[in-house]
C-alpha cells in the first residue's frame, strides 16, 4: 500500500501553501508549493490532487493508495459524497432544487484519480502530534511563508522536524 499525507494552508490574503509527504515501500519523498486565490477548502482538495498526480508522474502505482488527511471535508467528500454528487449530476440534491458543488473541477479530477489509483482516504486529527500530518503541515506553512516551492527525498518522517526546508527550495524530483 502506498500511504501519502497531505496538508494545506490558507491565509487571509487568498495565498495559501499545500504539502505532501508519499511513503512507498523504500521510497519516501515530500513536495510543497504556493497557491494563489484559494480557499481552505480548495487548497485542501488541491494538495491531494497535486500528491495523487505525482504519483502517477513517477509510476508509483503498484499497490492501491492510503490518503491521510486532517480535512474532515476531503476525507467525506472523497469516501462519501463523492459516488453521490456524480450521481445527482455533480450536485449536492437530485432534481432541479440541487445546487452544484463547490470546487466542482478538483473533485471531478478526484474522482478521476481515485478510480485510476483505486485510492481511499482517511481523516487524521491536526496538530494532534501525528508525525506526517505535522510534516506536512510545516511544509505548506514553510512554501507559503517564503513562495516557494521544496522537494526531495528524506529516509523516515521522524528526521523531519529538525530539517531546515530551506536545502530543498525548488529542487526536481527525478526517478529513473
Amino acid at each position: 500500500m502506498i500511504l501519502v499525507y497531505t496538508d494545506a494552508c490558507r491565509k487571509r490574503t487568498g495565498m495559501g501553501g499545500y504539502g505532501f509527504i508519499i511513503e512507498s515501500r523504500d521510497t519516501t519523498l515530500f513536495h510543497g508549493g504556493t497557491l494563489e486565490g484559494v480557499t481552505n477548502n480548495f487548497a485542501e482538495l488541491q494538495a491531494v490532487i497535486n500528491a495523487l498526480t505525482k504519483l502517477i508522474e513517477l509510476k508509483l502505482m503498484h499497490d492501491s493508495v492510503l490518503v491521510y488527511s486532517d480535512s474532515s471535508y476531503f476525507v467525506k467528500g472523497f469516501n462519501e459524497w463523492l459516488h453521490v454528487w456524480k450521481k445527482n449530476g455533480w450536485c449536492k440534491a437530485s432534481g432541479p432544487s440541487g445546487k452544484q458543488i463547490a470546487n466542482l473541477s478538483q473533485w471531478q479530477t478526484l474522482d478521476v484519480l481515485k478510480n485510476h489509483l483505486n485510492a481511499k482516504a482517511e481523516w487524521v486529527r491536526g496538530h494532534a502530534g501525528h508525525p506526517e500530518n505535522e510534516m506536512c503541515d510545516r511544509i505548506a506553512n514553510y512554501c507559503h511563508e517564503n513562495q516557494v516551492k521544496v522537494s526531495g527525498f528524506i529516509l523516515s518522517c521522524l528526521a523531519m522536524p529538525s530539517m531546515d526546508l530551506s536545502h530543498f527550495i525548488d529542487q526536481e524530483i527525478n526517478i529513473n
